[in-house]
């Protein structure tokens, strides 16, 4: 369904995470790292070990990203 309505991602934490921020009086500005393709999409399970290392090897420029983000704010 996503996919249809024009989503290239989908972070599934996030979503409950926003909801209850915004439960909370927060504002919500979400910045996700993906990870791994979802198996349906990609035919291939992911271990924990790939996510693990996929995070790894983007950490020093999504760290970077983040505090621009800030910055700018």
């Amino acid at each position: 369904m996503l996919r249809q309505l024009g989503a290239d991602a989908v972070g599934m934490s996030t979503v409950v995470e926003t909801i209850a921020a915004n439960h909370a009086g927060m504002r919500v500005c979400a910045i996700s790292c993906i990870t791994n393709m979802s198996y349906d999409i990609s035919g291939v399970a992911p271990s924990e070990e790939d996510v693990i290392e996929a995070g790894k090897k983007s950490s020093e420029e999504f760290s970077e990203l983040v505090m621009d983000v800030i910055k700018s704010m």
